[in-house]
């Protein structure tokens, strides 16, 4: 296996007779699979991106046995990666890329113009609802303001848009600390922006 550090350690490639490999150290660093950067009963990254060195690069790398073994600057943190792992995971790759569909609007920083509505105002007249949910549907989020603290408010919002599909978590997922947690939800690590359940396709009751 060839190794090449290419772009002032910005990217790796891992070339062989028979594939090619490139990623980005950026992409490596965040996706580590160390107990430092991912739980390792949960696997939840413990790391934001946002909290990576902007000038992060791969500072020396090297194939042992069948792991890739790199080290990052600044920090000098090393971290190592199966190669089946990494083959496995491999983004770069010719494929077709999709157009959005229409309607929808793609944002950055820039924006300036948070779409907001009043809860009571949302729940009272139905073309506040509309536009709010419009806002929803083309920009992927919209803010909802005037809410209080009371338990179950969050259910003020759900049924804006339906009904509660029931997971085996139950209708409400209280977060909590727990002795011995088997989620990032029930310790006490900070909980930063994320997705939950990506990965689920509910089934119907028939």
């Amino acid at each position: 296996m060839k190794i090449s550090i290419e772009n002032n350690g910005k990217v790796l490639r891992l070339s062989s007779s028979s594939a090619e490999m490139r990623f980005h150290a950026i992409w490596l660093r965040d996706n580590a699979l160390d107990p430092e950067t991912r739980d390792p009963v949960t696997s939840y990254r413990m790391i934001r991106f946002k909290d990576l060195p902007v000038d992060l690069h791969i500072s020396t790398a090297e194939v042992l046995e069948d792991e890739l073994i790199c080290t990052f600057a600044p920090g000098g943190k090393t971290v190592r990666f199966p190669l089946p792992w990494l083959a496995k995971h491999c983004y770069d790759k010719s494929v077709v890329k999709k157009s959005l569909p229409d309607g929808l609007i793609t944002w950055d920083g820039s924006l300036s113009i948070i779409p907001e509505a009043d809860i009571t105002a949302l729940q009272s007249d139905t073309e506040i609802l509309k536009h709010w949910l419009s806002s929803v549907a083309t920009l992927g989020f919209a803010k909802v303001t005037g809410l209080n603290s009371r338990s179950g408010a969050l259910y003020d919002i759900v049924d804006l848009f339906g009904y509660v599909r029931e997971t085996e978590f139950g209708r409400l997922s209280e977060v909590r600390i727990e002795a011995n947690p088997t989620n990032l939800t029930f310790t006490n690590d900070p909980a930063y922006p994320h997705t939950d359940n990506p990965y689920r396709i509910p089934t119907l009751s028939l």
